[in-house]
């Protein structure tokens, strides 16, 4: 195997075909790479439609295991455990990847050996298009995990990948301890990106590795908007458990610079004429900074 592709996995009965089939249509001889399933504990029909996907295209090296310890850190270590391939890429189960993503993959592990890790493009879908909501701003993209650097290859500077469209050496996600079985929602992925950065090592970017990450319409409601915001500032507090008082002080910071920049960008979107969008600006900002103080 070359790659293993790694799909983490719970209660996306909705979605979780549309993600097999992308990696069925792949561009990329099926002996050199193999799919693996991770169900953490479905209650819904995953894991039979899995079983049933597996049983109607014996030709693909696919997989399905099971985490019973909750939580996505879990469930990717799990993953990692049983991969064959020395490069391990992890896609959403909600995510379709286009028919040449393994091979962009595979490509850029070999055209760049001082790689480590890569990042693709990841572009939002809503209702199987990708007009987002029209409240829907750049400054407030990271709720639906939307990437884009460009179209050239380049390093990571200052950002990160995202947990819907990563890939790492194998070797190197073991220096680093995998990931964090304590931060079980999200965040796990940015602290791996933070412990690869502390070694100096190369992590990339690739636009021509894209995967279209499908929406759900209930994640585009408010309640919705209000949970995933505060599930993020919540990941970052768990994140920062164990770390300095003056990290704890550094993000605090950040997240209150953040909030006044958005009354600010709100105050110029009402003047436009573009009310919702400083609606939810100010909306996501606040939660964040909320779920960063309260559970």
């Amino acid at each position: 195997m070359k790659v293993s592709v790694i799909i983490c996995t719970l209660n996306r009965e909705e979605f979780i075909i549309d993600a097999l089939e992308s990696l069925y249509k792949q561009d990329f001889p099926k002996e050199d790479f193999e799919v693996i399933v991770v169900d953490n504990n479905s209650t819904d029909r995953t894991p039979d439609l899995v079983l049933s996907f597996i049983q109607r295209h014996p030709e693909m090296n696919l997989k399905l295991v099971y985490e019973r310890r909750q939580g996505l850190s879990f469930a990717r270590n799990k993953g990692i455990d049983d991969s064959t391939a020395d490069i391990v890429t992890f896609i959403d189960d909600d995510a379709i990847a286009i028919p040449q993503f393994v091979k962009e993959v595979n490509k850029m592990f070999h055209e760049y050996p001082e790689a480590d890790a890569v990042g693709g493009k990841i572009i939002p879908v809503y209702n199987k298009t990708q007009n987002p909501p029209p409240w829907m701003t750049d400054y407030i993209s990271g709720i639906v995990s939307a990437v884009d650097l460009g179209e050239r290859v380049k390093v990571f500077d200052k950002k990160y990948p995202a947990g819907c469209n990563m890939s790492f050496r194998k070797g190197v996600l073991n220096r680093v301890n995998r990931f964090n079985t304590n931060l079980t929602q999200r965040s796990d992925d940015k602290e791996v990106f933070i412990k690869l950065r502390k070694i100096k090592a190369k992590v990339m970017y690739t636009p021509y590795a894209v995967v279209y990450h499908q929406i759900p319409a209930s994640r585009m409601t408010k309640q919705g908007v209000i949970q995933v915001s505060k599930v993020t500032g919540q990941g970052e507090r768990a994140r920062l458990i164990h770390s300095s008082l003056n990290a704890k002080a550094v993000k605090l910071i950040e997240y209150l610079f953040k909030q006044a920049a958005a009354f600010a960008l709100g105050a110029i979107f009402i003047l436009k004429g573009e009310s919702s969008k400083a609606y939810y600006l100010i909306l996501v900002r606040w939660y964040i900074l909320k779920g960063f103080f309260l559970k």
